[in-house]
């Protein structure tokens, strides 16, 4: 198999989605990983409550999780060749085929509600998908919620995320800014 797809939302990227990109990245040559909620146009119609709620949930640009991916991916052994990184509305799903390879084959982890709609989704748009795992909540691991608890509680996050994310958040001042979103809600 020459191309794959994966996609998240990689807020906070963490080591789980390092494993999900990993196992996807074994059954293909080249492989695209998808961003979601690249920007603010989904939440452009809600109210001010909803976005704020919104943004405590998707602290990080689409360019700082982009950098964090290109980081991590280089840190677990994989080449600048083998991977890209790419916008995925899947709130959006009409576009969707503007961003991906008709021909490549989507690679998805089955944990939650959200996962198996996502399936759905691109199964109707005529993509071909392969299921890594399906796991329950108990064997799906730390997630990005998690994560951002931690972070927002001083908690030991770093111990779930690659190395090269810890430094990158640090550096840029990501950590901060997590912690200032949860404060002003």
């Amino acid at each position: 198999m020459k191309v794959g797809i994966v996609s998240g939302r990689f807020q906070t990227l963490h080591l789980k989605h390092i494993e999900y990109i990993l196992a996807a990245k074994m059954r293909c040559e080249r492989l695209y990983i998808g961003i979601e909620m690249s920007d603010e146009a989904y939440v452009a119609q809600l109210d001010e409550e909803a976005r704020a709620a919104w943004k405590r949930e998707n602290p990080l640009t689409y360019i700082e999780r982009h950098e964090m991916l290109a980081q991590a991916l280089l840190e677990f052994g994989m080449e600048k060749t083998e991977f890209d990184m790419i916008p995925f509305p899947v709130h959006y799903p009409e576009y969707v085929l503007q961003y991906v390879p008709q021909s490549a084959i989507y690679f998805i982890g089955l944990s939650t509600q959200l996962d198996r709609q996502k399936r759905r989704t691109l199964e109707k748009l005529g993509v071909k998908v392969e299921v890594l795992w399906k796991r329950n909540k108990e064997q799906r691991g730390i997630t990005e919620k998690e994560v951002l608890d931690m972070i927002v509680n001083d908690g030991k996050w770093e111990q779930h995320v690659p190395k090269s994310t810890a430094k990158y958040m640090k550096k840029e001042k990501l950590v901060s800014k997590i912690k200032d979103l949860a404060v002003e809600s």
